[in-house]
């Protein structure tokens, strides 16, 4: 069994988290404005937040059907009512024995 240990640095702006190094950047107001991970090869990714997404009903609309995943092999239902997202639901094309 492997363990996941994780290092909190004391200026709360790096985290470790196994070989991988997470690097915060912060506004004047303490809000996050990018992270930066290096991992145990060396390769660096960038992340910047994102603001909330809230869809009009026409966005939401757009959505509704059925979505297949191949990677989960399974189908997603996305209903919508009255704008609003409704009854959803998954099923599952791998059988467990």
């Amino acid at each position: 069994m492997n363990s996941l240990r994780v290092e909190r640095y004391p200026d709360n702006k790096v985290f470790v988290a196994g070989g991988n190094r997470l690097k915060f950047t912060f506004d004047k107001d303490g809000n996050p404005m990018s992270a930066e991970t290096v991992d145990s090869d060396g390769e660096v990714r960038r992340f910047s937040p994102e603001k909330e997404w809230t869809p009009t009903p026409e966005e939401l609309a757009s959505l509704k059907g059925d979505w297949f995943s191949e990677e989960a092999g399974a189908t997603y239902s996305f209903a919508v009512d009255n704008g609003n997202a409704a009854e959803s639901s998954c099923r599952s094309l791998v059988r467990v024995k």
